[in-house]
């Protein structure tokens, strides 16, 4: 017997109230669908987040917009039908209607997994395995990304379903350890199908007129977390963060919409936000202003900066945090190996740890103002480099290897 998490709060935007019911039928399946809005996911104390997810259901949920294609639910079936895939196909409460000025079959693929989703299951695995899925079914093209890879994804009802659009496919369950032991070994071997987003766009706040022999790398952010130093880019921290729940807990949200150029949010204050995950920026309509995660915190809490840290350390996971600060000391000490000044530098830290930009900086000693606290260069344990002359004569070493 399967089981599907359901909600019926509208009132909240299904942000509360979710609960577990069990499906033994796909007639039963399309009632639920009918009735109440839907996740995979299974949530502590019922309320959804990304935070809350407990564990999940037997069910994978496809979702096709057709927004820049033309899927439709007859070429869907023939794949599935061609893949040996036992499905259900059920119309979205957009399904042909107008939509971004265009009229388009829009659906949902329900396929049955032959076993749970782990629990324990990290974002990065998780979307790697997703990806995995639906490029052996054939589908990359057409399935909705942002929504197959929120691991705490709802979608909304379709009240006035009309059973001539449903379509029960007859097959195989989709075997999930296939999927999940190669997403391991593609993440394990640093060959997943799933692109990280490199750009290097500079920023705006690096000093073009630093010596560009002298140099050492400065972290935006700061944690103190078991005694110990972990240091993250501020850019990395937005796209980790559970947004959706520190709004909620610091404003109160009543109303979350998705899109295609982010996540809508609409607060009990009366403030409404545009959440871009992939910059972490959240656009302020009420006062026309762009926040970060550190400026937005500061414009609603006013508190310190240490308090800042402080709050986020419940809605980072902590784990993950350790290990990318292992990826730092890589990929400082990567760079070191072949930049030859420090513009080098910067772009082959760009290129090692994808972020969009690193803020590197210069003093007058070998200091590194992080957070408001102040560390010697040899706290980042760079192995032999202690000082900046050791990093400024490894980039005169680079630049006689080259000649």
């Amino acid at each position: 017997m399967e089981k599907i998490s359901l909600c019926k709060n509208e009132e909240s935007i299904y942000s509360k109230d979710w609960f577990t019911k069990s499906i033994d039928s796909q007639e039963k399946l399309i009632e639920m669908v009918k009735n109440y809005a839907y996740s995979n996911a299974y949530f502590k104390g019922n309320r959804r987040s990304q935070k809350n997810i407990l564990g999940y259901h037997h069910l994978l949920i496809l979702d096709i917009d057709n927004d820049e294609t033309d899927f439709t639910i007859e070429d869907c079936q023939k794949v599935l039908n061609r893949k040996g895939i036992k499905a259900l196909i059920v119309p979205s409460k957009s399904h042909l209607k107008n939509k971004n000025g265009s009229i388009k079959e829009r659906y949902r693929v329900f396929c049955y997994l032959d076993q749970v989703i782990p629990a324990d299951i990290s974002k990065e695995i998780y979307k790697e395995m997703m990806a995995l899925i639906v490029k052996d079914l054939d589908m990359s093209a057409y399935i909705d990304t942002k929504a197959l890879f929120d691991r705490a994804r709802f979608y909304y009802p379709t009240h006035n379903l009309k059973e001539k659009y449903i379509t029960s496919i007859s097959g195989s369950l989709v075997p999930l350890d296939k999927y999940l032991d190669q997403a391991k070994n593609n993440i394990q071997n640093n060959t997943p199908i799933v692109k990280k987003n490199k750009k290097t766009k500079k920023s705006h706040s690096v000093d073009a007129s630093l010596n560009q022999e002298s140099t050492y790398i400065a972290p935006s952010v700061n944690y103190t977390i078991d005694k110990g130093i972990y240091s993250y880019d501020i850019v990395a921290i937005s796209k980790e963060l559970d947004y959706e729940s520190l709004i909620y807990d610091l404003e109160g949200v009543c109303f979350t919409e998705y899109g295609n150029k982010g996540t809508k949010i609409k607060t009990d204050l009366s403030n409404t936000y545009q959440h871009f995950s992939e910059s972490g920026v959240i656009y302020d309509f009420k006062k026309d202003v762009s926040y970060h995660l550190v400026s937005y915190i500061q414009e609603i809490k006013n508190c310190s900066h240490t308090e800042i840290l402080e709050l986020l350390k419940n809605y980072v996971d902590i784990e993950h945090f350790k290990t990318v600060s292992s990826k730092w000391q890589n990929a400082l000490l990567e760079a070191l190996k072949v930049a030859k000044n420090r513009q080098e530098f910067l772009d082959k830290l760009i290129e090692n740890m994808n972020f969009t930009f690193i803020n590197i900086h210069r003093d007058k000693e070998d200091l590194i103002y992080v957070a408001g606290k102040q560390y010697h260069i040899s706290d980042f344990l760079l192995q032999n480099y202690k000082s900046k002359q050791d990093i400024i004569r490894q980039f005169q070493h680079n630049r006689a290897k080259k000649k």
